[in-house]
């Protein structure tokens, strides 16, 4: 039977809290399970300022919009990273500045950060890849230092520890991504999250379409007019009916994902050992969310070579990222220094199939046939 990539989880209240909305007919934005939603993830960031999004990729636009840049205004991000990151810099009307990556991570290197810092560098964001924490305390200290606001892009990094915090919790303003293709998901979704209360008003302005709509809700004011340029990004209450019911299982969820990337840890150690391929570099105690496995071979060629072999087998492996300084949107963006180390990463990036349903021998019939890729490679070269 085939091993697809992923597999969207389902818990099985989903559509009984969408028939919910259904029957008491409210489905505009910021209802009940707007609410429930919110008070679900501010319990996990210590009472942050949470503020549901259309997706992710809409909370990184809403964060950046929040950093109020003028023209040339710079914001520092990985090359190995998503579109998303550097779309959203731009309609902020920002420059996007290419920094490196750290082989160990996949995040941000803040040596490369370092390297890129001038008199107009606004802001950092760091994404946390695989849900594996980049150097964020590092990046803490030199966004202090300098008087820098600091971006978590945490998509993949939901319900993920690091020294004892939740990565997003880092960040003056941290995005979260809830579509189909993470762990917790409601097809389409994100959120804001808001750990600078500097930031409470403005947010709230900006997503109501520049009114003061919370003001008025509040009763503060008689009546709600227009404030500033503004946007509408609330999502609908039946994504986020969908949605609360997978936050509500999802503890069990992200326990079930870490037990499979640590089965494939454990399995695949022996390839990392011997040298033959890289393994994320987390330890077992730390708070990973399990959401992404993956391996870094020797190079491009085998990276293609042990997708397709898979593939024969009906296993579907993926790479990821083609880094931002390769794209022809590179011309949008200023790279101080060529990002080597995300254009390794791109080359020997192969990803394995790891979704909340998948079942051990699954992933034990993955793991088999990545070690016997290896085996017939060492064979093949020992032949000739």
């Amino acid at each position: 039977m085939k091993i697809p990539f992923d597999r969207p989880t389902m818990t099985g209240n989903e559509m009984r809290y969408v028939e919910d909305v259904n029957a008491k007919g409210i489905h505009i934005g910021q209802g009940e399970y707007t609410r429930k939603c919110e008070r679900w993830i501010a319990e996990r960031y210590a009472g942050a300022r949470i503020e549901m999004t259309f997706s992710g990729t809409t909370a990184l636009e809403a964060a950046c919009s929040l950093l109020g840049l003028a023209a040339g205004d710079e914001v520092i991000l990985p090359a190995y990273g998503f579109p998303s990151c550097v779309n959203a810099v731009i309609r902020a009307g920002g420059v996007p500045v290419l920094a490196d990556i750290e082989l160990e991570t996949g995040g941000l290197s803040p040596d490369s950060v370092q390297a890129c810092l001038t008199t107009r560098t606004r802001a950092i964001m760091c994404i946390h890849y695989a849900g594996i924490p980049c150097r964020v305390r590092d990046l803490r200290r030199i966004a202090d230092d300098h008087k820098l606001v600091l971006i978590e892009d945490a998509a993949q990094a939901f319900l993920s520890h690091h020294h004892g915090r939740m990565l997003g919790s880092w960040g003056n303003l941290s995005t979260l991504s809830f579509n189909s293709k993470k762990t917790i998901h409601c097809g389409q979704g994100g959120a804001i999250v808001i750990n600078d209360v500097a930031y409470h008003d403005r947010a709230d302005v900006l997503r109501d379409r520049g009114t003061n709509r919370v003001q008025f809700l509040a009763g503060s004011v008689s009546e709600y007019s227009w404030q500033a340029p503004g946007t509408s990004f609330s999502p609908s209450e039946l994504n986020m009916a969908f949605l609360f019911a997978q936050l509500e299982a999802a503890d069990g969820i992200v326990r079930r994902t870490r037990e499979i990337f640590f089965r494939y840890a454990a399995a695949l150690s022996p390839l990392a050992s011997a040298g033959l391929c890289v393994l994320p570099g987390i330890a077992e105690n730390q708070g990973h969310n399990g959401s992404l496995f993956y391996l870094l071979v020797a190079n491009i060629g085998e990276r293609d070579a042990l997708i397709a072999y898979l593939s024969q087998s009906e296993i579907t492996a993926q790479f990821h990222f083609v880094p931002l300084h390769l794209g022809e949107g590179s011309k949008y963006t200023k790279i101080s220094t060529v990002p080597r180390q995300s254009q390794i990463f791109y080359e020997r990036l192969v990803r394995l199939p790891l979704f909340h349903a998948m079942s051990d021998a699954e992933v034990d019939r993955v793991s088999a046939r990545v070690l016997q890729f290896f085996a017939e490679r060492a064979a093949n070269i020992k032949k000739s």
